[in-house]
Formats: structure tokens, C-alpha cells, sequence
């Protein structure tokens, strides 16, 4: 053999054996699930498939964009409906809807729709919470709660309350109080405004109620009993979990993942935590029914609460202004 054919020989040797070995990398490469933290319980993400590896997204302290840590090769993202508007240009691709039917129920389709059309086909929600009023000690007030968002103007309250840091948020329960100069008697109540330490406030005693997300306290009742929760008849803001699929993911959604969350138990687990798939009231009835009769009136105890509970959408730019005005003339 000339050292011309010996030289080819080891070039087509060489280059079989890199795409033999590439082949067996692609096929042991995991699926990249990124989450922000506790977006996703930990009872669901046991459930993923083999294949698939979750990443939790950290946060950033030198920016407040989250995409700055998330990369675009990542497979399948979830994050809250607040970081909507962070995310890229060209960042997504169409997630098919045909495939997610059984997951359309009147509060996901209303949420979809309020959505800027870029999002269109591209927004996957796939479980929501509401922000309720977490008491500690709290019996004097919780049949009123369990009325209004009134309540939250009771003189001896007055101090002692935890609101949202969020002024969309407090603003949007505003309106929902019947009284003139609601949003500036609401801000006069405020011990602080500080969701994320919200927690740490009633449990030292310096706050008496707080507003929170429910599935961030829900876990906590059932080790601390002087705390209660109320979700008003006439409803609450909630936010979501959304999922997205990134432009450069060549990986097939896990529908069978996803819809596992619409059967038991995981659907029992998942409301027992506060978070509730996109279901319509009636379908998940059964399994709140089923939990302990204690947990019972902390998720929607009434049908008339879950219809009236509201998504928030994304704001405008002209949005932002009125909300920031509207904030600024309630001093």
C-alpha cells in the first residue's frame, strides 16, 4: 500500500470513528428542563422521564433579566407569567396546541388571550396560584377575608400587614375594594411590602397577615396552626407557570409529563401544595374533596371564588405608565 492509500485509509478510519462516537453522544445526551426556583414541585419534576436532566435557573445579582442565565440550547424552560416580557426575540418556537387540548380550560384560554399575538402558540400554561391572605392568629378577621378583600382595611390591622412587593399586584386588589381612595388607605396599612420575607415577618410576630402566593405557604399549615388562609369570594390575582420551548431545541415536548399532572395522585399532590393544573373548577373538585377536610377551604372553597380569580397580563409600555401614576398619586 502507497503512503498516498495508507494516508486516505486512516482519514476514512478517523472520520468513521468521529461520527460513531458523536452518534453514541447523541443518543446518551440528556434533555436539558430548566425551572425557576420552586416554579416546579419537586413531587412533579421525580416524575420526568429518563432522558430528561432539570436545571434550576439561578438568579443573576449583577442583572435583572433571567434570560441572562438561561441558554438558548436548553431544551424546555418554566418560568412565572411575570418574566414574560424578558423573554428574547426569536427566542421561541411554535409549541403545537393540537397536542395540549386536554390542557385548555376557560382560566388558561382567558390568560392565553391576554397574551401580546408574539406569544401566540408559544406560551404553554400549565398551572397556576393565587394570592391569598395568609393570617397568624387570625380568627377575628378570616370571615370577613373569606367576603372581601375589604378586610384588609380593618383598623387594628392597621401596621400589621405584608403586601406584595409588586405594585400591580396591590394596585389590582385595590379595585377590588369598595371605597373611595382604596389604593391610599390600602398603602397605609402596610407594615412593609416584601412578599419574599413575608413569611419570616408572621412567624416573628411582627406582621399578622401577609399576602402570598399559595403555593408558597400551603405546605406550612399543617406544621403551624395558628396560620389560616383566605381566598375571597369575589377572587384573587394569580399568576402562572408557563412553559416554553426554545428555537434551537430539536426535543419533542413531554406531553405524557405534562397531562400527568390532570390525573392522580399527582394531581391530589400537586393542589395539597397550592398549585393548581389549568383545569376548570369542576374537574378538580374530586380530588380537593379528597384531601384532609382542613386543606379543603384553603383552595377555592367555592366555585364563585375560582371563576371570578383573575390572570395578570402583561403590561404595556402606556400600561406601565398608568399603573406607575396611579401608584405615585395614591401617597
Amino acid at each position: 500500500m502507497s503512503n498516498f492509500d495508507r494516508r486516505k485509509f486512516l482519514q476514512i478510519i478517523l472520520s468513521s470513528s468521529v461520527l460513531a462516537l458523536s452518534g453514541c453522544k447523541s443518543s446518551y445526551t440528556k434533555s436539558i428542563f430548566r425551572a425557576t426556583s420552586n416554579s416546579i414541585p419537586r413531587i412533579w419534576l421525580d416524575h420526568l422521564p429518563n432522558k430528561w436532566i432539570y436545571k434550576e435557573i439561578k438568579s443573576n445579582k449583577d442583572s435583572d433579566n433571567l434570560f441572562s442565565n438561561i441558554d438558548s440550547a436548553d431544551d424546555l424552560i418554566s418560568i412565572g407569567d411575570g418574566w414574560i416580557n424578558q423573554i428574547p426575540k426569536d427566542f421561541l418556537q411554535p409549541i403545537d396546541s393540537y397536542d395540549f387540548l386536554s390542557l385548555k380550560s376557560k382560566k388558561s384560554i382567558d390568560f392565553i388571550e391576554k397574551l401580546p399575538p408574539k406569544f401566540n402558540n408559544k406560551v404553554l400554561p400549565i398551572g397556576f396560584s393565587p394570592w391569598v391572605m395568609l393570617f397568624r392568629n387570625g380568627d377575628k378577621w378570616l370571615n370577613r377575608a373569606k367576603e372581601s378583600w375589604d378586610v384588609l382595611l380593618e383598623e387594628d390591622l392597621r401596621g400589621k400587614i405584608v403586601f406584595p412587593s409588586s405594585k400591580r399586584i396591590v394596585i389590582d386588589i385595590s379595585k377590588k375594594i369598595n371605597m373611595i381612595d382604596s389604593l391610599a388607605r390600602l398603602r397605609k396599612q402596610a407594615l412593609t411590602f416584601d412578599d419574599k420575607n413575608s413569611l419570616n415577618w408572621l412567624f416573628s410576630g411582627k406582621a399578622v397577615l401577609a399576602i402570598v402566593p399559595l403555593q408558597s405557604c400551603l405546605r406550612y399549615l399543617y406544621r403551624d396552626m395558628r396560620l389560616s388562609i383566605a381566598i375571597p369570594k369575589i377572587g384573587a390575582p394569580i399568576n402562572w407557570n408557563i412553559l416554553i420551548h426554545p428555537k434551537l431545541s430539536i426535543e419533542k415536548m413531554p406531553i405524557r409529563w405534562i397531562e400527568s399532572s390532570f390525573e392522580e395522585p399527582l394531581l391530589g399532590k400537586l393542589l395539597s401544595i397550592g398549585l393548581i393544573p389549568p383545569m376548570d373548577y369542576d374537574q378538580f373538585l374530586k380530588s380537593i374533596l379528597k384531601l384532609p377536610k382542613y386543606y379543603q377551604d384553603m383552595i377555592f372553597s367555592s366555585k364563585d371564588s375560582y371563576n371570578k380569580s383573575w390572570s395578570l397580563a402583561p403590561l404595556s409600555s402606556t400600561d406601565k405608565i398608568l399603573y406607575k401614576q396611579k401608584w405615585l398619586s395614591s401617597k
